[in-house]
């Protein structure tokens, strides 16, 4: 039976039964709908979103180490390649075996020390080892090491 919140200006009609509205019965009824968000909602989705910011975060701190290691690795290469192209361009009979060049070299703000170690292999060859390691806090890769071995004609 459908029960009807009674008004001063709606007349009783004949057996119509009147019958007290409880407090339960006037929360639920449309016009006292819950409108906002309680507390424990709130505590709950502040959690969540801390929880996810922490997370993306470290993800962002983790991406920006991984960055920084792969362009220290490049420049570390390109020092090491710049230096066996600068080696191959001499006359071989101006290089002198055993020879063991070190320099520190400052790119973009960072420092690198490279050392270049010639050996012979033979009378006409001769090895060329370039080794650059970055002096930069926090980076603990091992140097980046190319060789290069020469001839009368040429890097081979």
């Amino acid at each position: 039976m459908k029960r009807e919140i009674l008004s001063a200006n709606k007349p009783l009609k004949t057996n119509q039964r009147i019958s007290p509205i409880t407090v339960e019965e006037s929360i639920r009824s449309p016009k006292f709908k819950q409108k906002g968000f309680s507390l424990f909602e709130l505590l709950i989705s502040i959690g969540l979103l801390g929880t996810i910011s922490i997370g993306l975060a470290r993800s962002f701190a983790t991406a920006s180490a991984i960055i920084k290691g792969s362009d220290l690795s490049a420049i570390q290469s390109q020092l090491a390649l710049t230096k066996l192209e600068e080696i191959a361009g001499r006359n071989p009979s101006t290089i002198s075996t055993g020879e063991e060049i070190e320099g520190e070299i400052h790119r973009g703000g960072m420092s690198f020390k490279r050392v270049t170690l010639i050996t012979a292999l033979s009378d006409t060859a001769l090895k060329v080892s370039v080794s650059v390691a970055a002096n930069y806090p926090g980076f603990k890769e091992k140097p980046i090491v190319y060789d290069g071995v020469f001839n009368q004609s040429g890097l081979r």
